[in-house]
């Protein structure tokens, strides 16, 4: 009998053995990528078949299928299958616009797969090229009344379309060409509203903060856009759901006009509302805090990154001479000023890498930062309202209070002329991707 009791009792043990044994067997699915072919590339926007043979003892309860970069950040939305019993193979198509400027080195497709035991990764190297930037049109905003603003937009094939009619006075506009948002000031209330292109939804609304209830100037760079307020304020907020990004330090006497935004600081022109100072904040970028002061007569009209990292190319005048200057950021100090004897700038936009387009009454000037000269480009009819010049398409575009005329990068053919029945306030150009949902 005791000889039978062990017996049971060594047998229970091996059984039990065994059943652990097997238990420990269990594995996690394995995961075999059939297509893409490694390091496949693609030119985006495009769809990336995906095809899988997932293996397991044990039931998939899922698969997530995404591409990521280097830190395992994800490019795209991911895609979750949760297959039925018995299933192993898969295909999915996944739609890659583009892949996101702060991505980071090599793109990966990766596939997790789970079951009752636990999860798998495999990772599959791939190559993202985005596109190139495309002209897809412009906006013109113009006056049809007191207290109205009205946005028409204009396709590649100037094709026109209504987009906004606003009850408020116009103030300025940006364009991100990374989230396709209109970005809009208004007057009277003031307000910053950002519209989507392709719905003309209103996205975020932002209200000028009491007690000066006042918008100023307005910057669009990284997808941020910078406006100055009434408070002594420059505020900061995301292109696309209007989150608070930079809010400088109050400023209790002055308020920012014209707003630049360089490589670390951002700066603003400031103008005493007690009496007739004015002068120049610069800020950090990245913190918001106060970096220096500089004291300036000069009425800016605008300020641009110059070619080195933190010098800034100003326009703007002093009375009735159109000024350029060149201010050294980091050592507080002017380096260069030129004069226009013709005249005060009313418009200015850049036309590429060290080039831009200078609007003094009508006369338009070519201005080159390296060799610190001017060329005579064309003479309008009329004072130049607004000029903007199209780095995709290499067009010209001139305003004057009721005619926008289209020309070539060198002003010398005429390719579109445009008569408004309303005062012209601005012209806002649309570049941006290409798109699964363009029209």
């Amino acid at each position: 009998m005791k000889k039978t009791a062990i017996l049971f009792f060594t047998i229970s043990i091996l059984l039990f053995i065994a059943s652990c044994k097997k238990k420990t067997e269990a594995n996690p699915p394995v995961i075999e990528i059939l297509s893409p072919s490694e390091n496949k590339l693609y030119h985006l926007p495009e769809v990336i078949n995906i095809k899988l043979r997932i293996k397991s003892e044990q039931a998939v309860t899922f698969i997530k299928v995404g591409v990521e970069d280097e830190k395992q950040m994800p490019l795209t939305t991911s895609v979750f299958l949760f297959p039925v019993s018995g299933e192993t193979d898969f295909e999915v198509n996944l739609q890659i616009e583009r892949i996101p400027e702060d991505a980071v080195g090599q793109s990966y497709l990766h596939i997790r797969a789970g079951n009752s035991v636990g999860t798998s990764h495999e990772f599959l190297a791939i190559q993202l090229e985005n596109p190139d930037l495309l002209s897809k049109g412009f906006y013109l905003i113009t006056r049809p009344g007191i207290q109205q603003t009205k946005v028409q937009y204009y396709d590649s094939l100037f094709s026109e379309t209504d987009f906004l009619l606003l009850s408020s006075e116009f103030n300025k506009a940006a364009f991100s060409f990374v989230d396709d948002i209109l970005c809009i000031s208004v007057k009277s209330p003031d307000k910053l509203q950002a519209y989507k292109h392709k719905t003309s939804e209103l996205l975020w609304t932002k209200e000028a903060p009491i007690p000066l209830s006042e918008f100023y100037g307005l910057n669009l760079s990284d997808r941020i856009v910078f406006a100055g307020t009434g408070n002594g304020r420059v505020w900061g907020f995301r292109a696309d759901n209007g989150n608070e990004q930079f809010i400088s330090a109050l400023v209790f006497d002055s308020v920012p006009g014209e707003i630049g935004v360089f490589k670390d600081y951002v700066m603003a022109d400031y103008h005493s509302l007690i009496g007739p100072e004015r002068g120049w904040l610069i800020f950090y970028k990245e913190t918001a805090a106060l970096y220096q002061k500089h004291s300036s007569q000069l009425n800016v009209h605008a300020f641009y990154a110059g070619e080195s990292r933190n010098d800034a190319v100003v326009f703007g005048n002093i009375g009735s001479l159109g000024v350029i200057q060149f201010y050294d950021i980091e050592n507080n100090k002017e380096l260069i000023s030129l004069n226009f004897t013709t005249g005060i700038i009313t418009a200015s936009c850049r036309m590429g890498a060290g080039f831009y387009l200078i609007a003094v009454g009508k006369d338009i000037w070519r201005f080159n930062e390296q060799t610190l000269s001017v060329d005579f480009l064309q003479q309008a009819n009329e004072d130049i309202i607004d000029l903007q010049y199209d780095i995709v398409s290499k067009r010209i575009y001139v305003a004057e209070q009721q005619r926008l005329s289209v020309y070539n990068a060198t002003g010398d053919t005429l390719i579109a002329d445009i008569q408004s029945p309303n005062p012209i306030q601005a012209v806002c150009l649309r570049l941006g991707y290409p798109s699964f949902q363009d029209e």
